[in-house]
């Protein structure tokens, strides 16, 4: 299955969940700011030929560094966590779809996998 149906699958759960959990603007406003810095992130990592895995490394690191410290999911975390996943995963899915354009319609380089 290519990567960018699933990022596009992760992306329409997340709306879903978007719809039913209450809204409260901070926390979405937090999500949204976390997003945008790790869609850059992402891009200087991507520019600079670095491994974009670094910004994974560290959105995964926060959230364990919270489940470790016992706090629970109340309904604040639910929302950045939530928009949080939106938007990366909808930004994702276009960068992979492309990356996955731009390789099937490319000549066939020897050395390239």
């Amino acid at each position: 299955m290519r990567m960018s149906l699933m990022f596009a699958a992760v992306t329409l759960l997340t709306g879903i969940n978007l719809l039913f959990i209450p809204f409260q603007p901070v926390p979405a406003l937090w999500g949204g700011i976390l997003a945008v810095a790790f869609i850059l992130i992402n891009v200087a990592a991507d520019k600079l030929r670095l491994w974009s895995g670094v910004a994974w490394i560290i959105v995964a690191g926060i959230i364990i560094t919270l489940m470790l410290k016992g706090k629970e999911p109340g309904d604040e975390l639910r929302v950045l966590i939530t928009v949080f996943a939106f938007l990366a995963s909808a930004w994702y899915s276009v960068v992979q779809y492309r990356k996955e354009k731009k390789s099937i319609f490319a000549p066939d380089v020897p050395g390239r996998y």
